[in-house]
């Protein structure tokens, strides 16, 4: 019954994503790169030119180069791994409340499902979402690995890949591989995983910087560089005003779901702490020159957790103030999606250009 759930609701995502589906150029410009690297073998912008890093995610653009070399479009291709990732995300949701009833299960899923950000941006392309989809399952079997004392092999796979997918994950792979050995008890099986794990992590860091190095000239993406500000004070400034734009704007205030598990005893601190991480990196990195909060996608599926379990444990006032937040967080995303195109005009057009493939 979970798997048709899960199933529906990802019917329901892929319309409302169809309402009025925009892309950046930012995509645009990743499409590019997969292109070059298909035609004449070179990762970089002009095929004829020098070397030129403008693309953020190697992964992204492995994985669209991958479907355009079997002959699949970039839209097509940039779709169906956005789709893909999707619903990784809420197979993880419905994994990380197995435990609960099956209501709190179910708006958890739909909490996340109907997330504006989620929504446009897997029409508007980019990382967002499959680097959502690899955090978000990298805490559930960190979370898993730290309760049998062992990090598991699906989890030290996800930390090798991660920063593959995003720069954040040069950073979040070894800061987790840094938690594991403070963390995990020293038997001997638990030792060798954990040796295997940091061998594994610091390869796939320092390859994927050596290569940076090696063939751009620089350790970092180019649009890292094109973003530092004079001062790094500045940047933090925008990071602060992209996450208050969230909260005021996109349904941040959600975040309320945290204070009201501490309140009510079932706080989980290591997703407070990977929940204070990514709002973290998106404050330090200074946010995003696009719209509706990209940086702060992974946060989402770790709040319909927090969702899910007040609704399941918590005295009848913390319930009714959660439910609260779920109808006052649901609105909010409806009006957001909506606001581009009217839902009579927007609807009947995305079933229809669905219906046409």
């Amino acid at each position: 019954m979970m798997i048709a759930f899960v199933l529906f609701t990802l019917a329901i995502f892929i319309v409302l994503a169809g309402v009025d589906p925009q892309v950046v150029d930012d995509t645009f410009i990743t499409f590019q790169y997969a292109q070059n690297l298909v035609e004449y073998g070179r990762l970089t912008w002009w095929p004829f030119g020098e070397m030129v890093d403008g693309f953020t995610s190697p992964g992204h653009t492995l994985l669209l180069a991958s479907g355009m070399a079997l002959g699949f479009s970039p839209m097509g291709t940039n779709m169906a791994i956005n789709l893909i990732a999707m619903a990784l995300i809420l197979m993880g949701v419905a994994q990380g409340t197995r435990e609960l009833k099956f209501m709190p299960r179910y708006l958890a899923i739909g909490f996340v499902s109907l997330s504006a950000p989620f929504i446009i941006w897997y029409g508007g392309g980019l990382d967002g979402i499959i680097y959502s989809a690899v955090l978000f399952w990298i805490y559930l079997t960190f979370e898993n690995s730290l309760r049998k004392a062992a990090l598991s092999w699906p989890l030290i796979g996800l930390l090798v890949l991660l920063p593959v997918i995003r720069p954040e994950g040069l950073l979040i792979s070894p800061a987790i591989i840094c938690w594991a050995w403070l963390s995990t008890r020293r038997q001997k099986a638990a030792l060798h995983r954990l040796r295997l794990a940091t061998f594994a992590v610091i390869a796939a860091v320092g390859t994927l910087i050596a290569w940076r190095i090696a063939v751009y000239g620089y350790p970092l993406p180019n649009t890292y560089y094109a973003k530092t500000s004079a001062s790094r004070w500045d940047e933090v400034e925008a990071g602060l005003r992209y996450v208050a734009t969230w909260v005021t704007d996109l349904g941040g205030f959600s975040l309320f779901l945290v204070v009201l598990c501490i309140v009510s005893g079932t706080a989980n601190h290591l997703r407070i702490l990977f929940l204070s991480g990514v709002v973290a990196l998106a404050i330090v990195s200074g946010g995003d020159s696009h719209a509706y909060a990209r940086f702060l996608m992974p946060a989402l599926p770790l709040l319909a957790l927090d969702l899910a379990v007040l609704l399941n444990r918590s005295e009848a006032p913390i319930r009714i103030a959660t439910l609260a937040i779920f109808t006052a967080y649901i609105t909010v995303q409806l009006l957001v999606v909506f606001a581009r195109v009217p839902p009579h005009i927007g609807l009947p057009h995305s079933v229809a250009s669905i219906l046409q493939g």
